[in-house]
């Protein structure tokens, strides 16, 4: 080889090795040839010269060659990876898959450990540490080191933030400048950033060797955008789903379904969904429990409250329409049918805690129901199994006169004793409408549930109990002493207890 040949290889080699380790002067970057040495994928090198119309950052290289002269045109797949991505880059191209963004941030070590964050400035003897948007306050004191440290930009700034510092430190005169910018923000998932910075490249060229690319990835901006919308979505469902949120998170899911039928995620959304109606159900068959006999009751004191309300509307109303009602305020509540709600309490099983209603004073309105279904020996007094021993029959005066008192006695007992027993109702006043009008509104509330959960058919009874009336104790009569005359010896009488009306007792509902 002559050693004017030598010579200029060898000066083309040493000046492509400096542009290829980014070490060129300025003049290196020229306009027109850019001398390279490349390896190819086969093993082989070669030296020569990339003219000016040489380079297609989609495709590949057209080189010159230096030992014949000859053309050689080299796809990007025939030539090794590193030296691509030199290429790429001294012609300005960051290439699709960019590195993790870097940034320059402070590194404090403190007696407790090591803090890392950007530089906010200083305050009244402390150093303001920021990290994304919280902001830490170091004591001077407590600092042992500070230095300076690259770190990957989105562990200490916002993506929005770390586009916007670096396009602050980008020179945006070149097309290729706005299309690093905007991989950069595709990196980001900035969807709006990207399109702008692609958009004006093509402005600023119209022939930007990438224009089919570029025009691609505008159209994909738009699928990635709709892509990352959705997983957020898919994740703030499964987020509230996870909170106990369960309506929000179903009718997000649901919305998800109606906007974005054909998206990808669309399975996981249905499988999501699925999950929060299984929790809907669990967490409604565990709720409806207490939150129907709550609402049952605020219904019942709200009849129970309205003086308008007759007694027959009030009793019609706990039989037929309570239910309905009830169904009603559950399903606005859970968000769903009162189908549904029906079918949950149908299904809500029998492990619960009994509640018990009383009809109170009321109890006489039932009539001779009043004493149906009653549970043995359920607060009455069972007569004694046996007859006790008589007693010797006295022998002196003063013990029969004792003997005589106690049979009277005896009888009278005996008496009462037979009107508990019976139960007869009286007809004596307040008559049913009456009391309703002059009971309290506790009791009427009392009277409607235990109503309720012996005629409605919605409840399980598991026990009718009774309870001595509070008016006479039990015996179904009141008591007095007559004396008519000072010098007469006085009469017994009783009359019908107006509360019970000989029944005795109050009529008392468990259910479940």
């Amino acid at each position: 080889m002559k050693p004017e040949v030598e010579r200029t290889m060898m000066k083309r080699m040493l000046l492509a090795g400096a542009l290829l380790l980014g070490l060129a002067p300025g003049g290196a970057l020229a306009r027109e040839e850019r001398p390279v040495i490349l390896r190819l994928t086969t093993g082989a090198e070669v030296s020569g010269v990339i003219p000016a119309d040489g380079f297609d950052e989609s495709r590949g290289v057209t080189l010159r060659r230096d030992d014949n002269g000859g053309v050689l045109r080299l796809r990007w797949d025939q030539i090794r990876d590193e030296d691509v991505v030199k290429i790429k880059r001294m012609y300005g191209y960051e290439g699709d898959e960019l590195p993790p963004i870097q940034m320059q941030a402070l590194e404090v070590r403190t007696a407790t450990g090591s803090l890392l964050g950007l530089d906010a400035g200083r305050e009244e003897g402390f150093l303001l540490l920021r990290k994304k948007d919280n902001v830490v306050r170091v004591p001077q004191e407590s600092i042992l080191s500070i230095k300076t440290v690259q770190v990957d930009a989105l562990t200490v700034e916002n993506p929005a933030q770390v586009f916007e510092h670096k396009k602050r430190e980008a020179d945006l005169e070149r097309p290729v400048d706005w299309y690093n910018l905007g991989l950069i923000a595709e990196t980001l998932t900035l969807w709006e950033q990207a399109r702008t910075c692609f958009a004006t490249v093509l402005e600023l060229d119209p022939n930007f060797p990438r224009r089919s690319v570029l025009e691609q990835k505008l159209l994909n901006l738009d699928v990635k955008e709709r892509e990352t919308e959705q997983t957020d979505v898919l994740a703030r469902v499964r987020s509230l789903k996870y909170r106990g949120a369960l309506a929000e998170a179903l009718a997000l899911a649901e919305e998800f379904e109606e906007k974005w039928p054909d998206s990808l995620q669309l399975a996981d959304v249905q499988k999501e969904k699925a999950q929060i109606a299984q929790a809907q159900q669990r967490a409604h068959q565990e709720a409806i429990r207490t939150d129907f006999f709550s609402i049952l009751r605020r219904l019942a004191e709200e009849k129970g409250l309205d003086r308008e309300v007759i007694l027959g509307e009030a009793m019609t109303w706990a039989k037929d329409q309570a239910y309905l009602d009830v169904q009603e305020k559950l399903a606005a509540l859970y968000g769903i049918t009162p189908e549904k709600v029906d079918e949950l309490w149908e299904s809500r099983g029998i492990a619960a805690s009994p509640r018990e209603s009383s009809y109170g004073g009321g109890t006489f309105i039932l009539g001779e129901k009043a004493k149906e279904n009653l549970e043995k020996g359920s607060g009455k007094e069972e007569e004694a199994k046996g007859e006790e021993k008589k007693e010797d029959d006295p022998v002196d005066l003063q013990g029969r006169i004792q003997q005589r008192l106690k049979e009277k006695r005896d009888q009278q007992a005996k008496k009462k004793e037979e009107v508990k027993q019976v139960g007869d109702i009286v007809d004596v006043p307040p008559s049913p409408e009456e009391w309703w009008t002059t009971a309290l509104p506790k009791d009427r509330t009392a009277f409607l549930l235990a109503f309720f959960a012996e005629n409605s058919g919605k409840v399980n009874v598991v026990a009718r109990r009774i309870r001595d009336c509070s008016t006479c104790y039990g015996k179904g009569i009141q008591e007095f002493f007559a004396r008519n005359d000072p010098n007469q010896e006085g009469e017994e009488g009783d009359v019908p207890c107006p509360r019970c009306k000989t029944l005795t007792f109050d009529r008392i509902v468990v259910f479940k």
